[in-house]
């Protein structure tokens, strides 16, 4: 999940990512598909829906620059 993060990072510093880190960014993506709705925890599963959006967001905003 942290490379969700260091990925968004990366996309702020110019606004493109090469095909690695497009494909950690889609990992990340499929890994909290998967997470997300198997936590229990409220706080949990808020956090971590919201890092799934912050990753959507930026995975759309990229694939519109290209």
């Amino acid at each position: 999940m942290g490379d969700s993060v260091w990925t968004v990072q990366r996309a702020d510093n110019g606004g493109v990512l090469d095909p690695k880190r497009t494909r950690i960014l889609q990992s990340c993506i499929e890994d909290l598909d998967r997470v997300v709705p198997q936590i229990t925890e409220l706080t949990g599963t808020q956090y971590y829906e919201r890092l799934r959006q912050l990753a959507l967001l930026v995975s759309r905003a990229l694939s519109g620059t290209r």
